[in-house]
């Protein structure tokens, strides 16, 4: 055989051979960068579990109750009533006659959660708009209905709120949601669709806290 036709076919031999081991080179490139993604994510994924164990136990729920159990309820602070609610429907509501709901918050971790704040909205809006948010930041307290603060809340404790339920068209009522600081210092939003999110809360209570709590 020809020199010459040997050397070529040996030629591309060798280019045949390169080019399969640079495809091979990037199938394996290729598959090392989604195996390094995926165990990113799985690394995320797992540290991001890890940082809410404890706040996942922190939970809230509504109870319905029979009306004319809580003779302790005497002001308005400790009913925790709207603002513009008028003396006579306070007085009404101090013989328990209207409250027919109440909320339950619940710590079911091993250790205390700290500043919790809690509070029932409608389920058809958001706890706090960006403008409500920015008119906090000026001295603008925003305004919470039925809310209870507590310092600290050992673990496996609770606490309940006694609420008149309010409904309204299409379905809307109240539901609660909570503000809390986990044992390492992380702060949460329990949400009322049972999300949470992490929330710096502590600068919107300042109408509701004490000025130290930070």
């Amino acid at each position: 055989m020809d020199l010459s036709i040997i050397s070529i076919v040996i030629s591309g031999v060798s280019v045949v051979c390169t080019l399969t081991l640079c495809i091979f080179n990037y199938i394996s490139l290729k598959n090392s960068i989604k195996a390094t993604k995926i165990s990113n994510k799985m690394f995320q994924l797992s540290n991001n579990n890890q940082r809410k164990s404890q706040a996942s136990k922190v939970t809230t729920w509504v109870n319905k109750v029979n009306p004319g159990h809580d003779s302790e309820i005497i002001t308005r602070e400790s009913m925790c009533l709207p603002l513009n609610m008028g003396e006579q429907a306070i007085e009404a509501i101090k013989s328990n006659d209207y409250y027919d709901s109440e909320y339950i918050v619940d710590n079911n971790s091993n250790e205390c959660i700290y500043n919790v704040f809690s509070f029932t909205k409608s389920n058809n809006s958001t706890c706090m708009t960006q403008s409500q948010k920015e008119n906090a930041a000026h001295g603008n307290p925003i305004r919470f209905d039925n809310h209870k603060y507590v310092e600290i809340l050992k673990p496996h404790g609770n606490y309940s709120v006694r609420f008149l339920m309010q409904h309204a068209i299409a379905g809307e009522h109240d539901v609660p949601e909570i503000f809390f600081t986990d044992s390492s210092g992380v702060k949460w939003h329990r949400l009322s669709n049972g999300k949470l999110e992490e929330m710096d809360y502590i600068p919107y209570l300042s109408a509701y806290v004490m000025k130290h709590i930070h």
